[in-house]
């Protein structure tokens, strides 16, 4: 059950966590500043993941910053749905840079947190799992960038 959880938490980060990584070149803006604030957020949230694991459990790290995570993007949703993209496009960038920096402080604790999980006997099968969830998770995650701008439907017919 353990695993299962953890296979689970990864794959949530890791959507969020490439889904952003992917979906700033749609973002407003200069797509070279909004890359390298990408770059900065991810940056600043690694280093800041172990502070925060210094100070709080493994665990509480992974939910709190997953919380913070999914919250902003809420809110990015919210705003897509009731703003205009052009006019506040700042607010758009920062709303999705504050998901992506909680989202690198979860990939930071959750890692840290699968190695604690599991035995030593089983704890390279469990990260290959967490690890394999992830890569599943990042392909999932890249094609949601696409969901915004075109959709091919193939028909078929039978006779």
């Amino acid at each position: 059950m353990k695993a299962i959880c953890l296979m689970a938490i990864f794959f949530a980060f890791s959507i969020i966590y490439f889904g952003l990584s992917f979906n700033i070149k749609n973002m407003n803006g200069n797509l070279y500043w909004n890359l390298v604030f990408l770059g900065f957020v991810d940056s600043v949230g690694f280093k800041m993941a172990i502070f925060v694991m210094g100070r709080l459990s493994r665990r509480l790290a992974v939910f709190l910053s997953m919380t913070i995570g999914v919250f902003f993007l809420v809110v990015l949703a919210i705003f897509q749905l009731t703003l205009d993209v052009s006019e506040f496009s700042t607010l758009f960038l920062v709303a999705a840079l504050l998901g992506k920096f909680s989202s690198a402080i979860t990939r930071s604790a959750a890692r840290a947190l699968a190695g604690e999980s599991f035995p030593t006997s089983v704890r390279a099968m469990g990260s290959g799992l967490c690890g394999a969830s992830t890569a599943f998770g990042g392909v999932v995650g890249a094609q949601l960038a696409y969901f915004g701008t075109s959709m091919i439907l193939v028909c078929s017919e039978s006779i």
